[in-house]
């Protein structure tokens, strides 16, 4: 976001500079009174000179609530450094749309203490439905996890770990096999066309 372009008035068009005014950033939905904001500026909490910016980067938060793009209106504040009270206020409403996907490794290796390779853990955005089965070479299943956060990502507590009943899997081949639905409506398939795929585990 740009407000470099700022100007003090419509007659003198003199530029606005950090040096001599505050600029404050509110991020929010329907407005700043909406519950879900984000207030960037110096004199709010963290608080810091470094925050007082006349352009700024901000990242949105992919959540599946809001997949298919969603309105966030934006709000510039400019206040006089000397005169407090003096302030002008602007602001856009622009579109975010979400990002979304499903990747799935094809290995873990259960007993190195490393969470990301020690997991069979399926990264992904934006689901609403999300069902992960683990079978044996003899089609046995032996695990099964659904559980998904706020942002519509599988959770640790839904990746499977190595073990079967508790005790740890043998080395070797087994196989997954997912139900995933994104929030708009979508079905994942992986790049084969298929919902499942080898594993190998790794002791």
């Amino acid at each position: 976001f740009d407000g470099s372009e700022s100007t003090t008035s419509a007659y003198s068009n003199l530029p606005v500079t950090t040096e001599n005014y505050e600029f404050t950033w509110i991020f929010g939905v329907n407005g700043y009174n909406n519950f879900s904001v984000d207030t960037i500026g110096s004199q709010y909490y963290p608080y810091g000179e470094e925050l007082n910016n006349s352009t700024i980067n901000y990242p949105y938060e992919s959540n599946s609530d809001h997949q298919g793009g969603k309105n966030y209106t934006v709000y510039l504040i400019v206040t006089l450094d000397s005169i407090p009270n003096c302030s002008s206020t602007d602001s856009i409403t622009h579109e975010v749309f979400y990002w979304k996907g499903l990747f799935v490794p094809n290995a873990l290796t259960a007993d190195i203490n490393n969470e990301e390779a020690s997991l069979f853990w399926p990264k992904g955005k934006s689901l609403i439905e999300y069902e992960l089965e683990v079978f044996d070479i003899w089609g046995n299943l032996i695990w099964q996890g659904n559980d998904l956060d706020f942002s519509g990502s599988p959770t640790k507590e839904s990746a499977w770990n190595g073990t079967i009943n508790g005790n740890p899997a043998p080395q070797g081949t087994y196989v997954w096999k997912i139900y995933a639905k994104f929030s708009d409506g979508e079905i994942w398939l992986n790049k084969e066309g298929k919902n499942t795929g080898p594993i190998y585990l790794i002791r």
